[in-house]
């Protein structure tokens, strides 16, 4: 799903984490970007963050030139729900 057909309640653009050896087997998703604080209960995403984790813990984390991509990352996807439904 893209981030354009999610009606996210945040500002959010797509980002691709990449691992240390890229290659065709490689574990990189495309990951939902928090572009403003997000909070709600116990959760907290700065901004720069992604919704599955904080951005720091990424080996490399960049904002994607294609918006227009599918979030692959399953993590990222249920928490949009979540907060989607949480409003």
């Amino acid at each position: 799903m893209k981030i354009s057909e999610m009606n996210l309640c945040i500002k959010a653009t797509l980002a691709y984490a990449y691992s240390p050896r890229e290659n065709t087997g490689s574990g990189g998703k495309h990951h939902i970007q928090a572009q403003e604080l997000v909070q709600t209960g116990r959760f907290t995403r700065q901004q720069g963050d992604t919704l599955c984790r904080k951005a720091q813990r990424f080996w490399g984390l960049q904002t994607c030139l294609d918006q227009n991509q599918n979030v692959t990352c399953p993590r990222c996807l249920e928490i949009a729900e979540k907060l989607r439904t949480a409003q």
